[in-house]
């Protein structure tokens, strides 16, 4: 078995900047949208459903779907019922073959028990052009069920070999940061604390990376 050619993961990203990115900024880079792009997107592992507005106030021409598993902490959160939910048991996704525009997982890939049969779902789903569009943090400490955690390089040979192609890849909220949100959740119990700043605005070791990086005019090189 050949090992997955580390160049093609560095080419996934960017050269522009290296500054934190926000899961809603990501999706607005990805998606098309001068196009109306229609169709229906697929929130995969939506839990309470609580990206629905942001997907329906900035992509109204897509279906939004939300899918997740029942009996998870975060689907029985769930009370709304403005929007289209079907439970799924983590493998078999409920449509048929290539049907899909956009799916997309927040911070849902670490909690995938068996991606190596749901990922050939999703690449049966999607249309052709179809966009997978996915967070994960790196290094997260366990939460909620949680199995697994991917580097950069994983996950672009990982999903390579289910024929899905990553073409870009933008930082998240960083290591460090969520191993010190762990700390504060269970020790100091003042989670909120970093849900209303790190996971919606840079961290403080992200933006002093990408401070160095302006500051010092480098650009990363291919």
């Amino acid at each position: 078995m050949e090992y997955f050619d580390f160049s093609r993961a560095l080419e996934a990203i960017p050269d522009d900047h290296c500054r934190q990115t926000t899961f809603r900024e990501f999706m607005l880079e990805t998606i098309p949208r001068e196009n109306e792009t229609k169709g229906k997107i697929v929130d995969l592992g939506c839990g309470t459903g609580h990206f629905y507005d942001y997907v329906h106030s900035h992509f109204n021409s897509l279906e939004y779907i939300g899918v997740d598993i029942e009996g998870s902490p975060e689907a029985r959160q769930r009370t709304r019922s403005d929007f289209s939910f079907i439970p799924y048991d983590g493998v078999s996704l409920p449509f048929e073959d290539s049907s899909v525009e956009v799916i997309f997982m927040n911070q849902v890939l670490e909690h995938i028990r068996a991606p190596h049969l749901l990922f050939p779902e999703i690449k049966r789903c999607l249309v052709d052009d179809g966009l997978l569009i996915g967070s994960v943090s790196q290094l997260e400490p366990y939460h909620s069920y949680s199995v697994m955690n991917y580097t950069f390089y994983g996950l672009c040979s990982f999903l390579d070999l289910f024929g899905l192609h990553v073409f870009k890849l933008r930082p998240g909220i960083d290591s460090n940061t969520l191993i010190s949100r762990t700390v504060n959740k269970f020790l100091l119990e003042r989670e909120a604390d970093f849900e209303q700043c790190f996971f919606t605005e840079e961290s403080v070791l992200n933006y002093a990376i990408e401070t160095y990086f302006r500051k010092k005019n480098l650009r990363y090189n291919k």
